[in-house]
């Protein structure tokens, strides 16, 4: 459901009440790959929006998202850091604290050390 047109908010907010980011101990939040479903590009304002209050609560959140290189013409399935950043800077789509998948299958994914994550068949 979160890939259909109008979700992309619903599913953003599900994940930041999921998040509880008002612990003040918890520094540090993982999302699953996929779970912004939108092109960074598209939702500036939202990311910064989230990335800001994060930085003032000073939490971490490590998340997926689909980026856009408009230069290559190329897409990148992601993970971007949002809220307090290793440079001590603010969240923007031209950070350099991300992380570029680099085995991406169109039908399956590559799974490290498979012969031992992988039940045998």
């Amino acid at each position: 459901k979160k890939w259909e047109p109008g979700n992309l908010y619903t599913s953003l907010f599900k994940y930041l009440n999921l998040s509880n980011i008002k612990d003040k101990k918890q520094e540090l939040i993982i999302w699953p790959e996929s779970a912004i479903a939108a092109l960074e590009l598209e939702i500036q304002p939202a990311l910064q929006s989230i990335s800001a209050d994060l930085q003032e609560k000073n939490k971490t959140l490590l998340t997926g998202i689909i980026e856009y290189n408009q230069q290559t013409k190329q897409y990148f399935n992601s993970i971007i850091t949002l809220g307090k950043q290793p440079s001590g800077d603010s969240y923007s789509e031209k950070s350099t604290a991300r992380y570029r998948k680099s085995h991406l299958l169109p039908i399956g994914e590559f799974v490290p050390f498979e012969k031992w994550l992988r039940p045998p068949a």
